[in-house]
């Protein structure tokens, strides 16, 4: 196997591609119906999904001046780094390596879940399934980087094609059904403990925006580019988001979907038959599947990131001749096996969502601090609304990220053993990696 850096093998509108397909998944499938199951009022329910999109959109706002000064792969330890420095780099790549890990894990779970509701006798082999499923595409993803960034994109397209299809078919057979009529609602309105899982559940459903992060230092062109996509692929994605959402609030009675583990396949029996839920079953095995592919592709860059800084297993930065980081691909594997012999959805849900808002406060925190430390550094992308959108932005996701801490103890406790943990690693990684290993300081 022979050192060598990631190639430049992706266009300029590949950004879109991967926005599209790493926010498009497990959580459009999944989470309309943990966050329904505490709302009796589809108007709410509907203005927290538009919520969520402003939001998205302003963050993107701020960051893509990050990732605009960041022309290199790697993801949130490459964003923090260029901002901050190797210690905070490290602290929250690490942590992001987890989360990504914990994500492709809870994905290949809840995809053996939906399986089985197609093929029941599948339902005993469920953590077997999972570990073969993620164990294939960790190897697709070791064969090289090109064939699964092609996956990427044509999964992309089909799964936003066949989302919005759905949404089109449900306001179509809704003809007779007038909003708000005889909304029949399943669930009374929950405590903090409820609100917190809606509010994991959104940024869970969304995150994903930053994903030009990860293969800038494969993308061709420059990297305003990558954020203007970047921008294209969120506006899709949202689109999509709202239309679903609005299909599944006014096209059937509230309460079908309230609690449901794939409102969308309960939408459709409710409109069209118990035959039409089983096609959204198998479009979300599909579409899971192909999450596994991104999984891999983004979590092991961060993984390499890390090791090329010397702050990271040496082994990691090694790319194989077919331009694929294959052994952060087989370390991030050994890790999401683990995870699915272990995790649990509520928990693994918490968790990854704790630690995408705290990445978030630290990109805007960043933006801040570079603004001040280096004003006359070259910005391809400049923030629109600069300070007060960063500053407004910064302090919003305090602020959620402080509440979700407050109220899932468990997951608060468990993420701050993951930043605690991240001390004596670093500490040791200085002491005994090679100073060779970093050549990505170069990058910045």
């Amino acid at each position: 196997m022979s050192e060598q850096k990631l190639k430049r093998v992706f266009g300029k509108s590949f950004a879109a591609f991967a926005c599209i397909g790493l926010v498009i998944g497990l959580g459009i499938l999944r989470t309309p119906g943990e966050v329904a199951s505490s709302i009796t009022d589809p108007y709410i329910y509907i203005a927290l999904w538009v919520g969520g999109a402003v939001v998205v959109l302003l963050s993107l706002n701020v960051v893509g001046e990050l990732i605009s000064m960041t022309p290199v792969s790697g993801g949130e330890y490459v964003l923090v780094h260029r901002a901050f420095g190797s210690f905070p780099a490290f602290v929250i790549g690490w942590s992001s390596w987890l989360g990504q890990c914990g994500s492709t894990a809870l994905k290949a779970v809840v995809m053996m879940e939906y399986l089985a509701l197609l093929m029941p006798f599948a339902a005993p082999y469920s953590i077997a399934g999972a570990i073969a499923v993620t164990s294939f595409f960790a190897l697709l993803q070791i064969s090289g980087s090109l064939w699964p960034g092609r996956l990427l994109s044509v999964a992309s397209t089909l799964s936003a094609i066949v989302v919005l299809a759905v949404a089109v078919a449900l306001f179509y057979g809704a003809a007779a059904f007038v909003p708000g009529a005889a909304i029949e609602t399943t669930v009374a309105p929950g405590g903090l403990q409820d609100f917190a899982l809606i509010v994991a559940a959104i940024v869970f459903t969304y995150d994903g925006w930053y994903a030009a992060s990860y293969i800038n230092g494969e993308t061709k062109g420059d990297t305003r580019a990558s954020v203007m996509a970047s921008f294209k692929g969120v506006s899709i994605v949202i689109f999509i988001y709202l239309l679903v959402n609005a299909a599944l609030a006014f096209t059937v009675p509230f309460g079908v979907i309230q609690g449901q583990d794939l409102a969308l396949a309960s939408a459709l029996e409710y409109s069209f038959g118990s035959g039409a839920g089983a096609f959204i079953i198998g479009f979300a095995v599909v579409l899971l599947l192909s999450n596994q592919n991104l999984g891999y592709m983004f979590g092991a860059r961060g993984l390499y990131a890390l090791s090329v800084n010397g702050v990271g297993y040496d082994g990691a930065q090694k790319v194989n001749e077919r331009g694929a980081p294959s052994v952060a691909v087989a370390l991030s594997w050994g890790l999401v096996v683990v995870l699915i012999i272990s995790g649990g959805f509520r928990f693994l849900l918490t968790l990854t969502a704790m630690i995408f808002m705290v990445n978030y406060i630290v990109f805007m925190a960043g933006v801040l601090w570079l603004r001040r430390k280096e004003p006359n550094a070259d910005r391809p992308f400049r923030s629109v609304g600069y300070p007060i959108v960063a500053v407004v932005m910064t302090f919003f996701w305090l602020a959620l990220a402080v509440f979700l801490a407050t109220v899932e103890t468990t997951s608060t406790l468990y993420a701050l053993g993951f930043l605690a943990f991240a001390v004596p690693v670093y500490i040791w990684l200085r002491r005994n990696v090679p100073a060779s290993s970093s050549r990505m300081k170069a990058g910045f």
